[in-house]
Protein backbone atom coordinates (compact mmCIF):
# COMPACT_ATOMS: atom_id res chain seq x y z
CA UNK A 1 0.00 0.00 0.00
CA UNK A 2 1.44 2.98 -0.69
CA UNK A 3 2.73 5.73 1.93
CA UNK A 4 0.21 8.30 1.01
CA UNK A 5 -2.29 6.20 1.63
CA UNK A 6 -1.12 5.07 5.34
CA UNK A 7 -0.47 8.28 6.01
CA UNK A 8 -4.12 9.55 4.54
CA UNK A 9 -6.13 7.20 6.59
CA UNK A 10 -5.25 9.43 9.69
CA UNK A 11 -7.59 12.12 7.98
CA UNK A 12 -10.55 9.67 9.61
CA UNK A 13 -9.84 11.95 13.22
CA UNK A 14 -10.40 15.30 11.56
CA UNK A 15 -14.72 14.43 11.59
CA UNK A 16 -14.28 12.06 14.66
CA UNK A 17 -13.02 15.58 16.31
CA UNK A 18 -15.60 17.64 15.24
CA UNK A 19 -18.07 15.22 16.24
CA UNK A 20 -16.54 15.07 20.20
CA UNK A 21 -16.68 18.74 20.18
CA UNK A 22 -20.47 18.21 19.13
CA UNK A 23 -20.87 16.30 21.69
CA UNK A 24 -19.42 18.74 24.16
CA UNK A 25 -21.71 21.51 22.57
CA UNK A 26 -24.62 19.41 23.75
CA UNK A 27 -23.16 18.57 27.23
CA UNK A 28 -22.46 14.66 26.76
CA UNK A 29 -18.87 14.91 27.04
CA UNK A 30 -16.84 17.23 29.17
CA UNK A 31 -14.52 20.42 27.46
CA UNK A 32 -11.28 18.44 28.02
CA UNK A 33 -11.84 15.87 25.35
CA UNK A 34 -12.64 18.72 23.23
CA UNK A 35 -9.77 20.82 20.99
CA UNK A 36 -10.91 23.85 23.27
CA UNK A 37 -8.99 22.43 25.98
CA UNK A 38 -6.38 19.80 26.27
CA UNK A 39 -7.15 17.36 23.19
CA UNK A 40 -5.08 18.44 20.09
CA UNK A 41 -6.07 15.20 18.00
CA UNK A 42 -7.52 17.22 15.09
CA UNK A 43 -4.28 18.53 14.49
CA UNK A 44 -3.35 14.68 13.05
CA UNK A 45 -6.35 14.52 10.73
CA UNK A 46 -5.84 17.74 9.86
CA UNK A 47 -1.31 16.81 9.32
CA UNK A 48 -2.97 13.69 7.54
CA UNK A 49 -5.22 15.40 5.29
CA UNK A 50 -1.87 17.95 4.20
CA UNK A 51 0.80 14.85 4.37
CA UNK A 52 -1.34 11.97 2.48
CA UNK A 53 -2.09 14.75 -0.75
CA UNK A 54 1.75 15.80 -0.82
CA UNK A 55 3.13 11.90 -0.35
CA UNK A 56 0.56 11.10 -3.04
CA UNK A 57 1.85 14.00 -5.62
CA UNK A 58 5.40 14.36 -4.77
CA UNK A 59 6.14 10.45 -3.59
CA UNK A 60 7.51 9.36 -0.37
CA UNK A 61 9.16 11.56 2.01
CA UNK A 62 11.11 9.86 4.81
CA UNK A 63 11.49 13.03 7.34
CA UNK A 64 7.91 14.30 6.46
CA UNK A 65 6.61 10.35 7.42
CA UNK A 66 8.97 10.62 10.45
CA UNK A 67 7.04 13.97 11.80
CA UNK A 68 3.59 12.96 10.84
CA UNK A 69 3.21 9.77 12.54
CA UNK A 70 6.02 10.73 15.81
CA UNK A 71 2.97 13.79 16.03
CA UNK A 72 0.29 11.66 15.15
CA UNK A 73 1.35 9.60 18.02
CA UNK A 74 2.41 11.75 20.40
CA UNK A 75 -1.30 13.59 19.94
CA UNK A 76 -2.99 9.59 20.28
CA UNK A 77 -0.99 9.30 23.82
CA UNK A 78 -2.29 12.93 24.83
CA UNK A 79 -5.57 12.20 24.13
CA UNK A 80 -5.81 8.40 25.64
CA UNK A 81 -4.35 9.80 28.73
CA UNK A 82 -6.63 12.68 29.03
CA UNK A 83 -9.61 10.40 28.46
CA UNK A 84 -7.98 7.83 31.49
CA UNK A 85 -7.79 10.80 34.10
CA UNK A 86 -11.60 12.01 32.88
CA UNK A 87 -12.87 8.83 33.34
CA UNK A 88 -15.08 7.30 36.82
CA UNK A 89 -11.20 6.04 38.22
CA UNK A 90 -9.80 6.86 41.77
CA UNK A 91 -7.32 9.32 40.21
CA UNK A 92 -9.56 10.82 37.99
CA UNK A 93 -7.04 14.43 37.77
CA UNK A 94 -10.37 16.54 35.88
CA UNK A 95 -12.49 16.57 39.03
CA UNK A 96 -14.48 19.70 38.02
CA UNK A 97 -15.86 18.55 34.66
CA UNK A 98 -18.14 15.98 34.62
CA UNK A 99 -16.54 12.18 34.06
CA UNK A 100 -16.45 10.92 30.49
CA UNK A 101 -18.82 7.99 30.54
CA UNK A 102 -19.16 7.32 26.77
CA UNK A 103 -17.20 3.90 27.30
CA UNK A 104 -20.48 3.06 29.34
CA UNK A 105 -22.80 4.14 26.47
CA UNK A 106 -24.31 2.29 23.07
CA UNK A 107 -23.05 3.14 20.31
CA UNK A 108 -20.16 5.60 21.56
CA UNK A 109 -18.45 3.03 23.64
CA UNK A 110 -17.31 1.80 20.21
CA UNK A 111 -14.89 4.92 19.78
CA UNK A 112 -11.89 3.28 21.67
CA UNK A 113 -11.81 -0.42 19.82
CA UNK A 114 -13.08 1.16 16.34
CA UNK A 115 -10.92 4.63 16.77
CA UNK A 116 -8.93 4.51 18.76
CA UNK A 117 -7.49 0.91 17.75
CA UNK A 118 -7.55 2.07 14.06
CA UNK A 119 -5.63 5.26 14.84
CA UNK A 120 -3.01 3.17 16.90
CA UNK A 121 -2.46 0.43 14.08
CA UNK A 122 -2.37 3.26 11.59
CA UNK A 123 0.59 4.54 13.60
CA UNK A 124 1.79 0.79 13.61
CA UNK A 125 2.03 0.20 10.12
CA UNK A 126 3.48 3.83 9.26
CA UNK A 127 6.76 2.80 11.75
CA UNK A 128 6.65 -0.57 10.32
CA UNK A 129 7.00 1.20 6.98
CA UNK A 130 9.61 3.44 8.19
CA UNK A 131 11.70 0.72 9.67
CA UNK A 132 12.07 -1.06 6.10
CA UNK A 133 15.35 -0.55 4.57
CA UNK A 134 14.78 2.74 2.22
CA UNK A 135 15.12 1.96 -1.86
Amino acid sequence: MPIAALVGFHAFRLPLELVLHSWYRQGTLPIQMTYEACNLDILTGIAAVIAGLWLWRRGPSRPLVWAFNLLGTALLVNVATIAVLSSPVPFRYFTKEPAVLLAFHFPYGWIVPFCVGAALAGHVIVFRWLARPSA
